[in-house]
């Protein structure tokens, strides 16, 4: 797997465009156009003036050099997975699909419901015990989760589609293997699209 760490000035962000989870998508995407198919995930953090984009990927990136950002790839030593704990971060999108009925009828795909604050805890927990992982919530950093954040997908204004985000913080034991390396390598949860579900390890 490829690390690529991206990083661009506010005012160079500000000039392409970059103001949603859309744009910066399509801003990540143009590094991996000769791909058939999106494989990398990527994160997006507000960094000292500007913003760092995290990518991991399978294959290297195109090199697109501009006086705009910096950018540097790096691959990860297999050894890097076979560890028992690590730090953790990551960012979700806390939504359930819960059944939605119209006149009475199931809809086929159900609806997205954001998690409620207090089943919040039990929700990402859930999530990482799918993916072969144990939150370990009595650590000395504890287990750290933000508010839940809403922004619009597309549009920098009050318009157009909306999407939720929380990040959390912690420390994370390694119970199955296999589910874990997987999570790791195609990130977990939904909107993978719009920079969730990249687990950040140290």
């Amino acid at each position: 797997m490829q690390l690529t760490e991206i990083i661009i000035d506010a005012k160079s962000a500000a000039k392409r465009g970059l103001w949603t989870p859309y744009a910066w998508h399509a801003f990540v995407w143009k590094f991996f156009t000769r791909e058939k198919s999106r494989n990398f995930i990527f994160r997006l953090d507000a960094v000292d003036a500007g913003f760092r984009v995290y990518a991991l990927s399978e294959n290297p990136p195109e090199n697109l050099e501009s006086a705009d950002f910096k950018m540097r790839t790096k691959q990860i030593p297999e050894t890097f997975l076979d560890r028992k704990r690590y730090y953790f971060k990551i960012r979700l999108n806390p939504v359930r699909v819960v059944k939605a009925e119209k006149d009475g009828v199931p809809r086929k795909n159900g609806a997205r419901k954001i998690v409620p604050k207090d089943r919040l805890r039990d929700w990402i927990n859930e999530k990482f015990s799918n993916n072969g992982m144990r939150i370990l919530e009595d650590s000395d950093d504890g287990l750290e989760i933000s508010p839940i954040r809403i922004e619009n997908i597309s549009k920098a204004n009050n318009a157009g589609a909306k999407i939720a985000s929380v990040d959390v913080s912690g420390v994370l034991e390694v119970e199955d293997k296999d589910k874990f390396v997987n999570a790791f390598r195609n990130g977990i949860g939904r909107e993978k699209t719009f920079g969730f579900g990249m687990l950040i390890l140290k």
